[in-house]
């Protein structure tokens, strides 16, 4: 059972799917036909959203196993019964195929036109009124990074001016590689790199190149010397994440940024269940390593591996800064705090999307 919270602040910014005299609001999980409500399953309505959002182009059954119920250990018949109940929420049927289409040996595609509506058509007044709220707001944030851009260019900086000490103990966490069979997974190996980003942070002593920069190599062909010397880090933590089903494997390496030198190499084959102790000991070890002060030891927080899988894919989504990813990282993390309540980083999670879009950052 999902966890739906009503989001004043998206719901204004959503966009309602219309057809055949239906109406589909992925906010509020609803579906209407000649503006009277349709039940309909949660997992049918994920099901009938992510064929919608993929409309122009067929979307296979293990796509569907992988997407809507985050698993391959679904079978065949469950899909089928789940297509036909999704075609007749629609007004459809497997005779006539008019909304969603079987594509035999291929998958499924929604065929239906569709049309783009705003979720409150009526509101202009109040839209207008917000817009002239975000253009103040974006003159004054403007303000702002001239003054600062005018400090930073003014204030004399080099690399000689930074203490010797300090720049020793410094690290960039590139992004780890996604080595699973499909490269599909780059949403958590991002994800895993980020989250050990974040432990290093905590070390007061330590200073931890933001996630913006140190991905900024991502996928390109560059040495531990030269990323050292643009970021100025004594060091670079890099690795690789192979992730199938619920095995797990990472590779991370703690280099030299000055030698190249590899000071530490360690994989860890591990199931879900233990990806956050992972974190926590390669976060203990490149502390032992660098002779900072070690992170206190604390409780590995448990959480539903499913619903963890879930958070990395919605704060994936929200780095690309489009409405369409906003709106679907809300979808997701609701789903993964509907497995766990109690994982704290997915609420903090929705909290940021909503401030977002109270910004109007993802516009």
């Amino acid at each position: 059972m999902y966890i739906i919270l009503k989001l004043s602040t998206l719901e204004s910014l959503q966009m309602i799917y219309t057809f055949n005299n239906y109406q589909i609001d992925p906010i509020n999980f609803s579906i209407k036909y000649n503006n009277e409500v349709v039940a309909v399953e949660p997992r049918v309505f994920d099901l009938i959203i992510y064929i919608i959002e993929n409309k122009s182009q067929v979307v296979s059954r293990e796509e569907l196993f992988d997407k809507v119920w985050n698993t391959r250990n679904v079978s065949d018949a469950t899909l089928s019964n789940h297509i036909k109940i999704a075609r007749t929420v629609l007004g459809d049927d497997a005779q006539t195929q008019q909304v969603i289409k079987t594509i035999h040996g291929r998958g499924y595609q929604f065929v239906a036109e569709i049309k783009l509506l705003p979720a409150n058509p009526n509101s202009n007044d109040k839209s207008r009124s917000n817009k002239t709220r975000k253009i103040f707001s974006y003159i004054a944030l403007l303000i702002i990074i001239a003054l600062l851009t005018v400090i930073i260019v003014q204030t004399p900086f080099s690399k000689q001016s930074i203490d010797e000490a300090h720049h020793n103990k410094s690290i960039a966490v590139l992004a780890f590689l996604d080595m699973s069979p499909l490269k599909n997974h780059e949403y958590f190996s991002d994800g895993i790199s980020e989250e050990i980003l974040n432990k290093l942070a905590q070390i007061p002593e330590l200073r931890v190149i933001s996630r913006t920069s140190s991905f900024y190599f991502k996928g390109k062909s560059t040495t531990p010397k030269s990323i050292g010397e643009q970021l100025n880090v004594a060091y670079i933590l890099e690795g690789s994440v192979r992730k199938y089903k619920d095995k797990l494997r990472i590779t991370v390496q703690l280099i030299d940024s000055e030698t190249s030198i590899h000071l530490w190499s360690e994989t860890y084959d591990k199931t879900m269940d233990n990806v956050l102790q992972i974190q926590d000991e390669i976060a203990h070890v490149v502390s032992e390593k660098l002779k900072l002060s070690i992170l206190p030891q604390s409780k590995t927080t448990k959480v539903n591996s499913v619903a963890y899988t879930l958070f990395l894919q919605a704060r994936h989504l929200t780095q690309s800064g489009t409405l369409k990813d906003l709106i679907k990282s809300e979808l997701t993390v609701k789903k993964s705090i509907a497995l766990d309540p109690s994982y704290a980083p997915s609420w903090h999670l929705l909290g940021f999307i909503v401030f977002r879009a109270t910004h109007g950052y993802a516009l």
